[in-house]
């Protein structure tokens, strides 16, 4: 009877957390340079987005050649602060899963983080996450395995303008489908048009470059990503 209750009591709270819902889904074709593992390979995805109250869902699959991926993501944001000047501040957690199948490994991540950000009334805004990532690699080839824990990190800035026009610009250490070391620093830029019917196009350019830590750094590979979605 207890658990009963608090079951009940935990649905009670979230329940504002799951509505006013904006939904929207994603096709992607990415294409990436020939360097590193991803050399010149095309990649094709399908994600679905769900932005609620206080709780945000994203779900992604790509697939190439060699390389297939799955990611789930789970974010919610329990604090809210707005001032007179109509900025406002969230701080929240979230959960994140990857799984990356190839034909010699299987990657999985598993990452726990703490999420903040910043919106103006003027559009702009601020996005920062710090995470825990812990990693498990299945090697085929030599019946091995692999696990390790490091820390993430992410930063974005960029603005909203009253077009409809999104303009961002990230640093971190993963990506949607790509989870590296510290010492791999990934750098996104992108650009997004919403349109009154619904419809949205987006296009971004990845580039991740090795050997952050030491004096000089070598480009791992680049991206090129050209997407089109609908809102609901």
């Amino acid at each position: 009877m207890k658990i009963f209750f608090t079951s009940v009591l935990f649905f009670l709270i979230l329940t504002p957390s799951f509505s006013q819902v904006r939904q929207e889904i994603f096709y992607t074709f990415a294409h990436s340079v020939d360097r590193g593992m991803e050399g010149g390979e095309n990649f094709l995805s399908l994600s679905y987005g769900a932005e609620f109250n206080k709780v945000n869902l994203t779900a992604g699959f790509q697939s190439g050649a060699e390389l297939t991926d799955i990611t789930l993501k789970g974010e919610y944001f329990p604090f809210r602060f707005e001032n007179a000047k109509g900025n406002v501040k969230r701080l929240g957690t979230d959960l994140v899963y990857h799984v990356q199948y190839h034909d010699y490994y299987c990657e999985q991540d598993f990452l726990w983080g703490i999420d903040f950000e910043w919106k103006s009334l003027h559009g702009f805004f601020i996005r920062t996450a710090t995470w825990l990532k812990y990693k498990y690699t299945d090697i085929y080839s030599v019946i091995k395995s692999t696990s390790k824990i490091e820390p993430d990190a992410y930063l974005a800035f960029g603005k909203v303008f009253d077009s409809g026009t999104t303009v961002s610009l990230s640093h971190g250490f993963h990506s949607m489908y790509r989870y590296n070391s510290v010492s791999e620093s990934v750098f996104t830029f992108s650009v997004r048009q919403d349109f009154n019917a619904g419809i949205s196009l987006k296009a971004e350019t990845e580039i991740c470059f090795t050997d952050q830590m030491a004096a000089v750094n070598h480009l791992e590979s680049s991206q090129f990503r050209v997407a089109m979605g609908v809102r609901f």
